[in-house]
């Protein structure tokens, strides 16, 4: 074996070597947080992990999240059991209704759905921000977030948190109702390979959740 060859061999076994290493003991990957909160980890099951992100804003009082819930309802009923399913509700705030799990007692889950009230301002970058953290860890190869939204929010850290966003393999489709800010929701679904659904009317809103579940399936 000559110089050259022998020098390509050693650095090859090294890069092997440094590539199989495990952890040094005692180290941790630092958890997600979002605003400084760490987001407990979950064991979550690989395959296609839906996130459903709605506004629950003042403005979407009555028929709107009436609507709302019964296609995250239809979502919820066309998931497979086992696959990992969630809800956030934002205003100025996000809360979790639907914790992302693998789905199992699909009667709390709806019940969940239902107590959702609206009330508050929109701050839908903040929610996506706390959508990324929880469904970025999240094993397999789909990750997809429907987000609904029926007024404007600022654009602070929108052009980051997209590209994190499809840096991470998740994608997002966004569905306009009302007076939705279609810049923003194109921006968010165009950045991350999603769809946008604009000017969508109420009574067709389940039928484009369903979808969207069919084809984050289907793209396992």
């Amino acid at each position: 074996m000559d110089a050259a060859a022998a020098i390509a061999v050693t650095l090859l076994s090294t890069l092997v070597s440094c590539r199989a290493a495990p952890p040094a003991a005692g180290a941790a990957t630092a958890a997600p947080t979002v605003r400084g909160v760490p987001v407990p980890r979950l064991e979550l099951p690989a395959g296609a992990a839906v996130l459903m992100v709605v506004d629950r804003s003042g403005s979407m009082q009555g028929p709107k999240l009436e609507a709302a819930r019964a296609a995250m309802t239809a979502a919820l009923d066309t998931m497979p059991d086992g696959a990992p399913f969630g809800v956030l509700a934002f205003d100025s705030a996000t809360t979790e209704p639907v914790v992302l799990a693998a789905i199992g007692d699909r009667t709390a889950a709806r019940a969940a759905i239902t107590r959702i009230e609206a009330g508050g301002g929109t701050d839908l970058v903040a929610a996506m921000r706390d959508a990324h953290a929880r469904l970025r860890g999240a094993p397999g190869p789909i990750r997809h977030i429907v987000l609904l939204s029926d007024g404007e929010s600022a654009y602070d850290g929108v052009e980051e948190l997209v590209a994190a966003m499809r840096a991470d393999g998740i994608t997002v489709s966004a569905v306009a109702i009302g007076d939705a800010d279609l810049r923003l929701l194109r921006m968010i679904a165009d950045g991350t390979g999603g769809r946008l659904h604009a000017n969508v009317s109420l009574d067709a809103l389940p039928a484009i959740y369903v979808r969207e579940v069919e084809v984050a399936l289907a793209e396992r």
